[in-house]
């Protein structure tokens, strides 16, 4: 229980430190909106990347970044890993044999 406890003021501090550094990096950062939130996100990379209680890669973080960023779109943005991608392609890519039927249900009788 006090490990949990602990983990969680940890956690806080964590979450309350970046907060500060975020905020103070306002004066710092130009005009140019793309070149800033680069910079933001590198800052907080390296700064989990030290302080965090456990380690993180920066891809995992750099995954997490676009997946956040998609997500304030709609629902129908997401980003597909590099191994979800070929898998996805690979379906699509596959060759497919048969008859070509479709069976739907009309009513109460299924139609071929």
């Amino acid at each position: 229980m006090k490990d949990g406890v602990k983990k969680m003021r940890k956690n806080f501090l964590l979450v309350f430190l970046a907060l500060g550094l975020f905020f103070q990096l306002k004066p710092v950062l130009g005009k140019d909106p793309w070149a800033d939130g680069l910079t933001k996100i590198q800052m907080m990379t390296e700064f989990i990347q030290n302080n965090y209680h456990q380690s993180v890669s920066e891809r995992e973080l750099e995954e997490a970044a676009i997946k956040g960023i998609l997500r304030t779109l709609d629902p129908h943005s997401y980003f597909l890993d590099p191994r979800r991608f070929s898998r996805l392609t690979e379906e699509y890519k596959g060759k497919y044999y048969g008859l070509g039927i479709m069976i739907q249900k009309q009513g109460e009788k299924l139609v071929v």
